[in-house]
């Protein structure tokens, strides 16, 4: 089905198609399905994660990263996150879990409380930078 620009309104035909492509929360959380699979294999292959207003709930972390996913050395995987209302230890729990399946080492991994997704950008923005 194509897609509805913004602001468009699309006749009755049209909004048959695109309601075709509507997925239930467990048609789109399929871990069999081709689109999870390819989710993990790029955030696998990653060398940065940022995650931003993300709750870190198991479910979700389950999805992109399950905990059975292989290990493999990587030392300059770094992790990046902001943690809006968790507790310090919420967020070593949360930071160890996330190290541990995506095999990064600890000083790599900074989950933040208390900034906004902005705010993260600002304190870590060479770290999180695409340029070397």
């Amino acid at each position: 089905p194509s897609l509805c620009e913004f602001g468009n309104e699309p006749g009755q035909e049209h909004l048959f198609e695109l309601s075709k492509s509507i997925k239930t929360f467990t048609e789109v959380t399929d871990p069999n399905a081709s689109h999870t699979a390819a989710i993990r294999g790029r955030v696998w292959d990653a060398e940065k994660l940022v995650f931003l207003g993300f709750a870190y709930h198991p479910w979700n972390v389950d999805l992109i990263l399950p905990a059975d996913s292989p290990k493999r050395a990587v030392n300059d995987r770094a992790i990046f996150g902001t943690a809006m209302g968790k507790s310090s230890r919420d967020i070593a729990i949360i930071s160890e879990e996330l190290r541990a399946r995506w095999s990064a080492i600890p000083h790599n991994v900074f989950i933040k409380a208390g900034i906004t997704c902005s705010q993260l950008f600002g304190e870590f923005s060479r770290g999180i930078s695409l340029v070397r």
